[in-house]
């Protein structure tokens, strides 16, 4: 899994209990060109074998050349992905995108075997969709090629990570392969890998995304098949230290900086804002206490319009810190904010233990009073300021996929963008949008500009059609895609609308995760029900962070 099963992750999984260790899957081409990112994949250690490194590609002659390369890395084996359905690779025909070229596939796989001299293994789906099962197939193609093995995630391509694995498929696969066939999809815990491997009688078993903040299983997974009883479970101080040893060897491989932060990757956070009355304050407590079982790495509570709930916000932020145990990420803005205040502010969150800021420029009030004060002419001084005088706070900063509603020149955006950056922001969290192109457009010219540090998509499922007006509104003008605001004002109830909305963006997060972004933010509105579902419909809250 990429920028998951790095050498710290693997080391984890393999002490509870791991037989095999794959790395993460690896750009032929990347390795051809000596890409440093890819060639630093490569590296496997002597106490995680058995270790394979993983390659993928569509082009003979690279996979030839990039399986060579990786055969001078020393893994016990090589492992082809024909499996992988995000759009950035099935979409240019590698991964599970050769379902479709079979006779390539083929080729490639004989290619590498033919080409080193350690064994090949592969990985795929069962078929491209449920109109094309092609599984039967592949498993005699894969055995003429001389793969050694096969491992099987029991989904169609068309299926992403929605829906269940048909483990059906994988069963009948095995009965048939005469090579060892692995299987893998939705082992969530070890319950889960008994009656799959009941179901299927594979030859062993690949634990993939239940495995993440999970390394845990592995071990229940050992303990249930030697003696049919399970351990007892993690307990919280067994969590936390595994969880340190986790950060810390992340630490020693990324350096601080980006060991700390992409241990956030595929962790989703959640948005609150402070209510104004006990009514509210009551209702959101509720909702934080519901989505506090999804684990998220944080959850960020904003400001009114020019500061306007700044007090509440500050009581909001210790309260949820010292009652739910959660990591807090208080907004603070530059609207109406004088340095000395600013400073007192910082003050008490450190000493509440309170270690994390999203600096903003805000939005300036309706009105603006007599006594408005204005010290901070733009959000990247606010970022130099904490930078400046609380080194160790961590920093996010606002992108705008869409475009930021006051610069309409898109390029001097990003050099903007990228000041923040360069004055210390140490990630970027996206405003609201609707669909994914913009946000993968705005990745890549980051990128092009030179920012690399994360970057966590903002998604906002629409639960009414008056907030996806006043949120649009609020979001300097969100674009609407057509598709969706038609099935939207299609709607006459706002139970209807929320599943609209829930859909669209269950879709969104979906496509979001199998392209590797650094994480998720939802914009929750204090309400937890659609966050739930989309969480639910994605097995999402099995996808997490010890």
């Amino acid at each position: 899994m990429e920028d998951v099963t790095d050498p710290p992750f693997r080391s984890i999984c393999k002490e509870f209990g791991a037989d095999i260790v794959y790395t993460e899957f690896i750009s032929s081409e990347g390795l051809v060109r000596g890409a440093s990112k890819s060639i630093k994949k490569l590296s496997v250690f002597d106490e995680e074998r058995p270790v394979a490194i993983q390659i993928f590609g569509n082009d003979v002659h690279a996979m030839v050349e990039a399986a060579l390369i990786a055969e001078k890395a020393n893994p016990d084996f090589i492992d082809i992905n024909f499996g992988c359905p995000a759009k950035k690779v099935a979409g240019r025909g590698a991964g599970s995108g050769l379902l479709c070229t079979p006779i390539l596939l083929q080729e490639l796989a004989t290619a590498v075997v033919n080409a080193v001299s350690l064994p090949v293994t592969a990985k795929t789906r069962i078929g491209w969709d449920d109109s094309t099962i092609s599984i039967h197939d592949t498993v005699k193609r894969m055995e003429d090629a001389g793969v050694q093995a096969l491992t099987i995630h029991g989904r169609t391509r068309a299926q992403m990570f929605k829906g269940k694995a048909d483990w059906s498929w994988i069963a009948r696969a095995k009965k048939a392969a005469h090579i060892p066939i692995i299987g893998n999809g939705d082992i969530w815990t070890a319950d889960d890998a008994r009656e799959k491997l009941t179901l299927s009688n594979v030859d062993a078993l690949m634990v993939g995304r239940g495995s993440i903040g999970n390394p845990f299983i592995f071990r229940e997974i050992k303990q249930l098949f030697s003696t049919g009883t399970l351990p007892a479970p993690p307990t919280p101080s067994e969590k936390i230290s595994v969880a340190i040893q986790h950060l810390t060897r992340s630490i020693q491989w990324k350096g601080e900086k980006y060991g700390v932060l992409e241990m956030r990757k595929h962790y989703s956070t959640f948005e609150f804002f402070p209510p104004k009355t006990e009514d509210g304050w009551e209702k959101l407590f509720h909702s934080i206490n519901e989505l506090n079982k999804l684990k998220p790495s944080y959850v960020s509570i904003t400001y009114g319009a020019g500061g306007s709930t700044r007090e509440l916000t500050h009581a909001l932020v210790t309260r949820i810190h010292k009652e739910i145990g959660l990591t807090v990420v208080p907004h603070l803005t530059i609207v109406n904010a004088s340095k000395s205040d600013t400073k007192s502010i910082l003050t008490q969150y450190v000493l509440h233990g309170i270690s994390n800021i999203l600096a903003l420029r805000g939005d300036p009030p309706k009105q603006i009073s007599k006594t408005f004060i204005q010290e901070f002419s733009f959000a990247k001084d606010l970022v130099l300021f904490i930078k400046q005088l609380f080194p160790d706070i961590c920093i996010g900063v606002a992108g705008f996929p869409e475009g930021h509603p006051a610069t309409p020149n898109r390029i001097k955006e990003i050099e903007y963008l990228k000041e923040k950056v360069n004055a210390g922001a140490d990630y970027i969290v996206t405003q609201l949008f609707f669909d994914n192109r913009d946000f993968y457009d705005f990745q890549e010219r980051c990128n092009i500009a030179g920012i690399h540090v994360p970057i966590i998509a903002g998604i906002m499922p629409i639960t009414s059609k008056t907030s996806m007006l006043k949120m649009a509104d609020l979001a300097g003008g969100a674009r609407i895609p057509a598709k969706l605001l038609k099935a939207v004002l299609r709607m006459e109830k706002n139970e209807d609308v929320e599943k609209v909305g829930t859909h669209w963006a269950t879709e969104q997060v979906q496509d979001l995760i199998s392209n590797s972004i650094h994480g998720i933010h939802f914009y929750t509105l204090n309400n937890a029900n659609a966050i739930i579902k989309i969480y639910e419909t994605l097995s999402l809250q099995n996808y997490r962070n010890t």
